[in-house]
């Protein structure tokens, strides 16, 4: 007799369905995130949404930095310490934000401290459709770390009935053990600190302000200088002694926006493979039925 009643072909289908749905599904899903339109609301963006685009939070703590450096607040020492240099504050939340902190610190050291500010710009950019809102990403990744867990379930109790049932359980192993990376893989990125994934119309922003489009410009109110770090990192401050002795801010990886800038701090917006992605992949339908899979 059957295993449940359902041959063995008859399960390795239906199981290797599963799986492929689950990766298409995914895929679909993840794709129609990140081709969401920009809202034409960048003309009420700024520099440090510029910068967080190109680069999360150490890039705006760059930006901020080569800013108050510029505009005289801060000055550094050669071991790349910053100290306030005037006693009068800056009004823009970032600005804030670093000059409060900088007593004999690094920029390095800072990035901590800009948490807050830098969430609100993240909540800027998606509601601007530059980046996937928070709330949708988590959801997309618990919906199919969901479905992942059920499939390994599946596979699992079919291996253990058909083990108890005597029958050949050869191609349900490799699929259940593919199941289970499926499965732990997703719990991986669904667990993830950060949640921000960059549109295509955020990653063509900063794709054309780093080639000079003038057109984009204009959202990004601020210095030249400070433009110029947002978009290339501290290599772009015009001293190299203070670039020298301020070093990289190490970029975050688990930002999931663009991708590597050529500057002295690469961008930290590394690999947008949210678990509803591709990385929730792996559809082989090694199934588990009669003939091998219990």
């Amino acid at each position: 007799m059957d295993t449940w009643g359902i041959p063995g072909p008859t399960f390795l289908a239906i199981f290797g369905v599963l799986i492929a749905v689950e990766v298409v599904a995914g895929l679909v899903w993840k794709s129609a995130q990140e081709n969401r339109s920009a809202t034409g609301t960048a003309r009420r963006l700024g520099v440090y949404h510029l910068a967080y685009l190109a680069g999360g939070r150490p890039r705006v703590c760059e930006t901020a930095v080569a800013s108050l450096l510029d505009a005289g607040y801060l000055r550094t020492n050669s071991k790349g310490q910053l100290s306030q240099s005037s006693q009068q504050a800056p009004r823009e939340p970032v600005e804030m934000a670093v000059f409060a902190g900088a007593h004999s610190r690094r920029a390095r050291e800072l990035v901590p401290v800009l948490e807050r500010p830098c969430d609100a710009l993240a909540d800027d950019l998606a509601a601007a459709g530059y980046l996937v809102p928070r709330a949708a990403t988590k959801q997309r990744r618990q919906v199919i770390l969901t479905v992942a867990v059920l499939v390994a379930v599946l596979g699992l109790a079919r291996l253990v009935s058909g083990i108890a049932a005597e029958k050949p359980i050869g191609y349900l192993i490799p699929l259940f053990i593919l199941a289970d990376a499926v499965a732990i893989f997703c719990f991986s990125f669904s667990r993830s600190a950060r949640a921000d994934v960059t549109t295509k119309a955020g990653k063509d922003l900063v794709n054309r302000s780093r080639r000079g489009d003038r057109s984009v410009l204009p959202l990004a109110v601020g210095s030249g200088v400070a433009v110029a770090v947002a978009v290339a990192g501290l290599s772009a401050f015009p001293d190299e002694q203070i670039v020298s002795a301020l070093g990289s801010v190490p970029q975050q990886t688990a930002f999931s926006g663009y991708s590597g800038d050529g500057g002295s701090s690469s961008s930290s917006c590394g690999s947008s493979s949210s678990c509803s992605g591709s990385s929730c992949g792996g559809g082989s339908s090694c199934g588990g039925g009669g003939g091998c899979g219990g």
